[in-house]
């Protein structure tokens, strides 16, 4: 159990480095603009619908689903109409220029994160290739007893690498001009519409 654990962790931890997704997007945004609470309760709720997602694949879903041609296009699909809205939602959105107007309510950012990540059905494939390997390969032993402890790890890594990079780019962030921050957010926005 141990090792299905720490490859959990370290897989969604992992997974979560390369700012491609829609939820990465949205929390590097946040902490940009100077809300990186907002960015780390995103970060959790994407990362509870991803090790969702991870432990569906643990559990053979993703071989069912992958063995169906056509859920491979309607997936792209999708997941391009979810980067096409967090693109529109970046371009229109402007930078905080006071304190006053960084409040949100707490559940909103984590609510967002969730339904991000939780209607991307392309994670369920990602999952399923990665399980895949690591199962063919001999790392990972794939039982049902393990897959809701392989799900909560990958949450666990998700929600904690998004927590690292939230409270480094705020850090940085205050050095940075507003400016600068306006620029890395556009830039972000025409990224995702080439993602797209």
């Amino acid at each position: 159990m141990f090792e299905t654990v720490l490859a959990g962790v370290l897989l969604g931890a992992l997974s979560s480095i390369p700012a491609t997704g829609p939820a990465s997007v949205l929390v590097v945004s946040r902490a940009f603009a100077g809300r990186s609470a907002e960015g780390v309760r995103l970060g959790i709720g994407a990362g509870l619908a991803e090790g969702f997602y991870a432990g569906m694949a643990f559990v053979g879903v993703g071989t069912v689903l992958t063995a169906t041609p056509e859920f491979v296009p309607i997936s792209r699909a999708i997941a391009t109409l979810i980067l096409g809205g967090v693109a529109v939602v970046l371009l229109r959105t402007q930078l905080p220029e006071s304190e006053a107007s960084r409040i949100e309510p707490p559940g909103r950012s984590f609510l967002l994160g969730l339904v991000v990540s939780g209607l991307n059905p392309a994670l369920l494939l990602a999952w399923s290739m990665i399980v895949g390997m690591l199962a063919s390969s001999g790392y990972l032993t794939l039982t049902y007893d393990l897959a809701g402890w392989f799900g909560l790890s990958v949450a666990a890594g998700v929600a904690g690498w998004f927590y690292v990079a939230s409270r480094l780019i705020d850090a940085m962030r205050v050095r940075a001009t507003p400016e600068a921050s306006r620029k890395v957010q556009r830039a972000m926005a025409g990224f995702v519409v080439v993602l797209a």
